[in-house]
């Protein structure tokens, strides 16, 4: 194998970077999501050529060094050459056996790190459907004002109302990047509780993120599971019990981080 080629080396990101199968093509949005939304450079790689190396990895998996020709590129900050190496680490079969990759195609998630690039998710199987899939939260990420990470949940408002059964709650969240966002839980007498979440200082009256969007995913997968102790502390018992049941009403509506 030629390695004086005119490439970038992808080296191996800190954790094992590792392609399951063929079934991988059929991720979840919350899965390509986390993969994708914030890598820097998004490629379309076919593999031209495969060759082992000796390394410790993880049970059951065997390292390759990878050279790829770039298919297309999704997103990338600069122009990138027409190759690139990659240093994966692969799934080996029931009976023990390295896989063949050779001709093999992937969606890779990468970052550039002094002068290379560094895969930060695991290389996902291309196939038409999750280059469209990828594209669609490359461009949703893209656009002013998209909903970044949730760092932390930093703070909360209760108001109850001039009647029984009526209240509004308010979570307050941060997002990577120094921006805010919010939730915003209503309950008014005779009718259901209805919430809805802002990416920005303006709380939403709108409705909440539609499932399968940026938004949706970075609630689903960035709110911990219960409302922290330190965002309702300046609230008094009661405000501190209603904060805690809207927050469950929110996390129960969302879902599952399948991801």
């Amino acid at each position: 194998m030629d390695r004086h080629v005119s490439h970038f080396v992808v080296a191996i990101a800190a954790v094992s970077v590792c392609i399951t199968s063929e079934k991988t093509s059929a991720q979840s949005y919350n899965a390509l999501a986390k993969s994708f939304a914030d890598a820097s450079l998004i490629a379309h790689v076919a593999v031209t050529s495969a060759a082992p190396i000796k390394a410790d990895t993880e049970p059951g998996t065997a390292r390759f060094y990878v050279e790829s020709k770039v298919v297309a590129l999704v997103k990338a900050p600069a122009p990138q050459p027409p190759a690139l190496a990659l240093v994966v680490d692969l799934p080996r079969d029931s009976q023990g056996k390295a896989p063949k990759v050779k001709k093999a195609e992937w969606l890779i998630a990468a970052r550039g790190v002094a002068g290379q690039v560094q895969l930060t998710a695991p290389p996902v199987v291309w196939t038409p459907d999750v280059e469209k899939r990828v594209r669609a939260i490359v461009t949703e990420r893209s656009a002013a004002g998209a909903p970044g990470a949730i760092r932390r949940v930093s703070g909360a408002f209760y108001s109850p109302g001039n009647v029984p059964g009526e209240s509004e709650t308010q979570i307050f969240f941060d997002q990577a990047g120094g921006g805010r966002g919010s939730l915003s839980v209503l309950r008014r007498p005779g009718i259901g509780p209805a919430w809805s979440a802002s990416f920005g200082e303006v709380a939403s009256e709108g409705p909440p993120p539609a499932k399968d969007t940026l938004g949706w995913y970075r609630l689903v997968c960035g709110l911990p599971k219960t409302l922290p102790d330190t965002a309702i502390a300046e609230l008094d018992e009661t405000g501190r019990s209603a904060a805690r049941a809207d927050y469950g009403f929110v996390v129960t509506q969302l879902g599952r981080c399948d991801g």
